[in-house]
């Protein structure tokens, strides 16, 4: 584990604090580009995220509609 600031990372929702460990990282396993995902937690409250933190749009192409369906209907 790395236990420091990590640059261009936001301050924690739980409780703004700014120091992250890098838990985890990973290829998308799914995606056309080469993606990789980090799982970091927050050093003061120890709650954990996803860098890089996605938009809407890039969050579409994971969650694709044929694969969850569409309304209330899921799987």
């Amino acid at each position: 584990m790395n236990s420091s600031p990590m640059n261009n990372l936001p301050s924690c929702t739980g409780c703004g604090a700014l120091h992250w460990t890098s838990l985890y990282s990973a290829p998308a396993f799914d995606a056309t580009e080469n993606a990789l995902f980090t799982l970091v937690r927050c050093e003061q409250c120890g709650l954990v995220r996803t860098v890089p933190n996605l938009t809407e749009v890039q969050l579409g192409a994971y969650y694709a509609t044929p694969s969850y369906g569409s309304g209330r209907k899921k799987f």
